[in-house]
């Protein structure tokens, strides 16, 4: 859990505001507020789950965690694990009226995505893990491939066939076309 600093506006109206569009944990899932006031957070904890809800200066966030501190997601990892995309859970606000129109929002996506998570299933944390995981994962293979293709260009330009060949040939099936036109390019120029 992390702690942030709300710089300008009245904490009172953050927190009415936020208790009041997201009662719904109280009501559904047995939820409470807890009584510990941290600037910016709202916090609500039942015996398996807990919800932050977090404001500061500009930017609304949702997150949420089983209470026995294994796991912790927000709604962004939720809605890209349920949706492919997280975007709409992410809410800028500069002022009250603008807060409340994005606590808004967020408890909608909160309520119709978040079910499992506010229940505390393990299973449901497990699969977003493991998904964000994966996609951690692609995007350090990413980089590897855009690091390795910036190698290949220098090689390329160099005319250094030998180092082209040996940054292809282990990643060849990632090999786009043009890259593997390069490839059988710089095996014809060594071999002759």
């Amino acid at each position: 859990m992390k702690e942030r600093i709300m710089t300008w506006m009245n904490d009172d109206a953050f927190n009415l505001l936020a208790q009041k569009n997201f009662a719904f944990l109280e009501k559904e899932y047995g939820m409470h507020v807890n009584g510990k006031k941290i600037a910016g957070c709202v916090k609500y904890k039942s015996n398996n789950a807990w919800v932050e809800i977090w404001y500061d200066k500009y930017s609304l966030s949702v997150e949420m965690g089983r209470i026995d501190g294994g796991y912790q997601v927000s709604l962004w990892d939720i809605m890209q694990f349920l949706m492919g995309e997280g975007n709409s859970a992410m809410y800028m606000a500069s002022d009250e009226e603008k807060l409340e129109r994005g606590l808004m929002k967020l408890s909608f996506y909160a309520k119709k995505y978040c079910n499992r998570a506010f229940t505390g299933d393990i299973e449901f944390y497990k699969e977003i893990y493991e998904e964000k995981e994966a996609r951690k994962q692609e995007a350090s293979f990413i980089n590897k491939v855009n690091a390795i293709e910036e190698q290949a260009k220098d090689a390329w330009e160099k005319q250094d066939y030998t180092k082209i060949i040996r940054i292809y040939e282990p990643i060849f099936e990632y090999l786009s076309p043009i890259q593997k036109k390069r490839l059988s390019i710089c095996k014809r120029r060594i071999s002759q």
